[in-house]
């Protein structure tokens, strides 16, 4: 049976009852009576934690609506392509609310207890705190590091064509606008397909495009790194030539979203290239490091997965457009791919035992699992595609990605030991 109000003879509950006086009566008594210290006291105290009950709810509040604004905020700028930079900037700013929420929230908890405790009762209002501190670390891992991780995954590792551009550490590709200086090849047939379809193809090969473009800095990137170590004039040679060949396959892959989209597509500046691409290091057994781990990576691998790929839509593509772009492709990323095992032997024969123990820790980087055949936009326009007119237009059935990245991965492999027992060899003649 709850107690009475001794003042009004209402019922307590028993989360504001002080000395059997209701919040209500103790209220007015300080009000009336500022010289009454035991009810004073209890007014203080109930109405400091009513008011961190109500902060709680409003920091709450705020916590669940940042983890909504920045879900909408980071869809948009992946849907208009943002850049590396606006993207982090944006998981930043966010996540420096969301963690200030999170800390507002444990602070109420802790203030609303220790008011609870100079009154002896639970502190109504922790509950939603802890809730939305909860909440708060959730909405911090899921709406914004989950996102950040599907916006890097989708710049390094995302489907498409040619060698990744990077600054510093950060992958890199071109805007889009409407333009008509790059799409320059041959045009496929659209006629017989749905609207849905068209949308993933144009999506799909411009993704490519842009991808094929940022290839062409890279390997001018590949182009000074090798001077600047001295390499031979065979693989400078061939490394501007690659990028050349880029050019080539950006126009092409422009062309073809422009056919599916019935509008022309090109590129926008690329600011972030103006601040330089990173300078290799003073000491020259560490630049040969760095330009054999980078390799590694991004050319003998990631050159020959493409190249690979290319092979794999050639086995289903019927449209003639699009199987001239993939036989083209084909053939030169094999081509790039064999011009980075050169570079890896230059390095090798250059660097010694460092590049090797550098060459072995990078190999051990790549993963069991096959990148994402789609940047997480793009899922949806694929759904609503027909699967068998894609594949005739050239993309790869999206089962044949994992078991050809493990073949790629696993050839990657071997050919490396390969190249280690060739230069252990050649280190025991001399």
């Amino acid at each position: 049976m709850k107690s009475a109000c001794t003042v009004c003879g209402s019922p307590l509950d028993h989360r504001a009852a002080y000395r059997g006086v209701c919040l209500s009566c103790a209220s007015r008594a300080i009000a009336s009576r500022p010289d009454l210290g035991p009810y004073a006291s209890a007014a203080a105290a109930f109405a400091k934690i009513a008011r961190l009950r109500r902060i709680g709810l409003a920091v709450g509040g705020t916590s669940v609506l940042a983890w909504v604004l920045n879900g909408i905020v980071l869809s948009v700028m992946m849907k208009r392509d943002a850049g590396f930079n606006a993207l982090i900037g944006a998981w930043i700013a966010f996540g420096g609310v969301q963690v200030a929420l999170a800390i507002t929230a444990g602070t109420i908890i802790v203030r609303a207890r220790a008011a609870s405790k100079q009154l002896g009762v639970r502190p109504f209002g922790a509950g939603p705190a802890i809730l939305f501190f909860l909440l708060g670390g959730i909405g911090f891992i899921g709406s914004f590091g989950i996102p950040a991780l599907f916006a890097v995954a989708a710049v390094l590792l995302g489907g498409g064509w040619g060698r990744p551009l990077r600054v510093g550490r950060r992958g890199v590709t071109p805007r889009v606008r409407p333009a008509n200086e790059w799409a320059k090849g041959p045009h496929p047939d659209v006629t017989t397909l749905s609207g849905p379809t068209r949308d993933a193809l144009t999506e799909l090969w411009l993704h490519d495009a842009k991808k094929e473009h940022a290839s062409v800095p890279a390997f001018a990137q590949v182009a000074w790194q090798l001077a600047a170590l001295g390499a031979p004039a065979d693989l400078l040679a061939r490394a501007n030539r690659s990028a050349l060949q880029e050019i080539d396959h950006a126009q092409r892959c422009f062309a073809l979203a422009g056919t599916y989209a019935r509008t022309e597509f090109g590129h926008t500046a690329m600011p972030e290239l103006a601040a330089g691409m990173g300078a290799l290091p003073r000491s020259r057994v560490r630049a040969l490091v760095a330009v054999a781990r980078e390799t590694l990576v991004e050319g003998a691998f990631i050159e020959g997965y493409n190249a690979a790929l290319a092979r794999v839509g050639l086995e289903d593509a019927t449209d003639p457009a699009a199987r001239e772009t993939l036989e083209r492709i084909a053939v030169d990323e094999a081509a790039h791919a064999e011009l980075a095992w050169d570079i890896l032997a230059f390095c090798l024969d250059a660097g010694g035992a460092p590049v090797v123990r550098a060459l072995t820790r990078a190999a051990r980087s790549f993963g069991d699992l096959a990148p994402a055949p789609y940047r997480p936009e793009h899922l949806g326009l694929v759904a609503l595609a027909d699967p068998a007119a894609l594949r005739e237009h050239g993309r790869v059935r999206p089962d044949a990605w994992a078991p050809t990245y493990a073949a790629c991965r696993a050839e990657t492999l071997e050919r490396l030991e390969q190249l280690f027992a060739m230069h252990a060899r050649s280190n025991m003649v001399a």
